[in-house]
């Protein structure tokens, strides 16, 4: 593990993976999990952030600087 950490830092730079991210992918792997994709995270959906929402946020800041 520490030398695919390794070969990232130096692949990738300061756009590597860290550490508990590499970790984290071997286990994942090491268990038969083969996907890339991300597992879901509970909290505030993407769709949070929006056109309308970051327009409406715009107009109060200019409103009231």
């Amino acid at each position: 593990m520490l030398l695919t950490l390794l070969m990232l830092k130096i692949a990738y730079k300061d756009d590597a993976m860290g550490k508990t991210q590499v970790y984290e992918w071997f286990a994942r792997f090491k268990n038969g999990d083969m996907s890339i994709d991300d597992n879901p995270h509970f909290g505030r959906p993407s769709t949070a952030r929006n056109d309308e929402n970051v327009e409406k946020i715009r107009e109060l800041v200019l409103t009231d600087r």
